[in-house]
């Protein structure tokens, strides 16, 4: 269930943040969330606010399941979370594998992603 509320509230602020009642109704989610773990409603919260802790939550209800590398992708965050550990800008893509590059045999036609010359 928390899954759903955070993949929905994190949906919502990324489309339509600024119609009021899908605000509220994030906001509902989010804090049934917050209420099922035993801790206080968000109250008062900004944008960029309501955000960030859409984030944490999502952060903290999938913990150790795999999801946190892609969200910071999907969401532009990678590298600024990323960076202090040694990411470089050219790491929020993977590689193509050789045995694709082999296939082809033509850099021209298909070439490998950038930084992994």
């Amino acid at each position: 269930m928390g899954l759903v509320f955070a993949q929905q509230s994190s949906l919502r602020i990324r489309c339509h943040f600024s119609f009021v009642p899908i605000f509220r109704q994030s906001l509902t989610f989010l804090n049934q969330v917050r209420q099922r773990a035993g801790l206080p409603a968000y109250t008062g919260l900004t944008k960029d606010e309501f955000r960030e802790k859409v984030y944490l939550e999502r952060r903290l209800e999938l913990y150790l399941e795999g999801h946190r590398w892609f969200d910071l992708v999907r969401t532009g965050r990678a590298l600024a979370v990323m960076a202090p550990f040694g990411m470089k800008p050219y790491m929020t893509i993977f590689p193509i594998p050789l045995t694709e590059l082999e296939i082809i045999r033509n850099p021209a036609v298909f070439a490998q992603n950038p930084g992994y010359e």
